[in-house]
């Protein structure tokens, strides 16, 4: 939950879980930004899990000029929940690779997004951002940990072959170019397009981390203000 966020004005929690907007059910992460992107100074109906508890939070997004869209203020992500009733052999067998397919797409999805300004890249979380939600990823148990460690390959993965300089994906291009064209491009020249990769991404690293402990920052000030309120009441 983001910081003076209409979220946060609404009541809504980290961990919380959403279920239900205005009575429709909610499958995807992507299917709760359609509905909220057009609700701008309207009141959504939320049905909210927590913990054992269902509630019923109100929540009015604002526009955000930066992403030209409705906003409530969340960081969201796809909750999966294990059962085994009903489970077929080859549920076992092809439901890790139906599900890692999804999942891959819906990252592509996301990184189609940042390349085309639809989503800032500010929201992106890095090595300390995961850091820190690690802790509420295990406290909401052993499978949930096991799926934010293999989210996390998975994002590892697609992005390393990206066709981006200094990645694996960037070398693939790159010896896939000189095969279609039957040239090579000399050693020279690659290692000067490595470096800058490497440059770009170093800058891309410290400015995601810098992002998270900003983040972070605000989120512990944002605490201490509310337990200060708290006390005064």
């Amino acid at each position: 939950v983001i910081t003076n966020s209409p979220a946060e004005a609404a009541g809504l929690r980290k961990m919380d879980i959403i279920i239900k907007v205005d009575g429709q059910v909610i499958d995807s992460p992507q299917e709760l930004i359609d509905i909220t992107k057009d609700k701008s100074d309207r009141l959504m109906n939320l049905t909210v899990r927590r913990e054992s508890q269902f509630l019923k939070i109100a929540v009015k997004p604002t526009y955000s000029d930066e992403h030209k869209r409705a906003m409530m203020g969340i960081q969201i992500g796809l909750l999966t929940e294990y059962k085994k009733e009903g489970m077929r052999w080859f549920d076992y067998l092809f439901g890790g690779i139906i599900f890692t397919g999804k999942i891959s797409l819906m990252i592509l999805q996301q990184i189609w997004m940042l390349i085309t300004n639809q989503v800032s890249i500010r929201y992106v979380m890095g090595p300390v951002g995961i850091v820190l939600i690690t802790k509420d990823i295990v406290q909401a148990g052993f499978l949930q940990t096991l799926l934010f460690f293999a989210l996390i390959n998975i994002n590892l993965a697609i992005i390393n072959l990206l066709p981006f300089p200094a990645l694996d994906g960037g070398h693939i291009f790159v010896l896939s170019m000189e095969k279609i064209f039957r040239t090579r491009i000399k050693s020279k020249v690659k290692e000067i397009i490595n470096m800058i990769g490497l440059a770009l991404l170093i800058i891309f690293i410290i400015y995601v981390t810098f992002n998270d402990i900003t983040r972070e920052v605000q989120n512990k000030e944002s605490q201490v203000n509310k337990a200060k309120e708290i006390e005064v009441k």
